[in-house]
């Protein structure tokens, strides 16, 4: 016998086994995207008309209502979900917790804009979970949705930042490396 041994090693393709017909998993739509009140087409839900309904709100002089009243609604449910989390937490200051109007501001005065990647962020937005979707960042995570304690950032900055200190977040996500040759 011959000290020779033979090993038959048998690669597969790691996709090989694997459905090739999967469904990529599509985007849940928000339930008021199937009421009466979301009338809205493409050129309504538009970042620059959306700035347009935001400062409609803020002046208090109306012309697009029933948006308004979407955009509104929206709006005083997410300030009501970052009451109710801020509860939990116990985290909650009611003099301090901000406002509709005060909301409203902050949203006018970024001009629909992040805070961190400076990217548009939307107040009207149909998936949801939807990564520019409008959303109030606590600087300080010790303290609740405070005025003077949340800016306007989106849903995908909100969640990546965490803990990070608010600084130095948003120094990484406005750095622009320059390459010389």
């Amino acid at each position: 016998m011959s000290d020779l041994k033979i090993i038959n090693i048998q690669f597969k393709d790691p996709n090989e086994n694997k459905n090739t017909n999967v469904n990529e998993k599509q985007s849940k739509k928000r339930a008021i995207t199937t009421t009466a009140l979301w009338k809205a087409n493409e050129k309504d839900i538009s970042v620059e008309k959306q700035q347009d309904y935001i400062k409609e709100l803020k002046t208090n002089h109306i012309q697009s209502t029933n948006i308004c009243k979407v955009i509104s609604r929206q709006i005083k449910q997410k300030i009501s979900g970052y009451r109710n989390q801020d509860i939990l937490k116990n985290k909650l200051e009611k003099e301090k917790l901000i406002s509709f109007e005060k909301t409203i501001t902050l949203l006018d005065d970024c001009k629909l804009s992040c805070y961190y990647c400076k990217e548009q962020v939307l107040v009207l937005y149909e998936n949801v979970r939807e990564p520019t979707q409008w959303s109030l960042d606590r600087l300080d995570n010790d303290f609740g949705h405070n005025v003077g304690n949340v800016v306007i950032s989106c849903l995908s900055c909100n969640l990546r930042r965490k803990t990070m200190y608010h600084e130095r977040f948003a120094f990484t996500k406005q750095l622009n490396i320059v390459k010389k040759m």
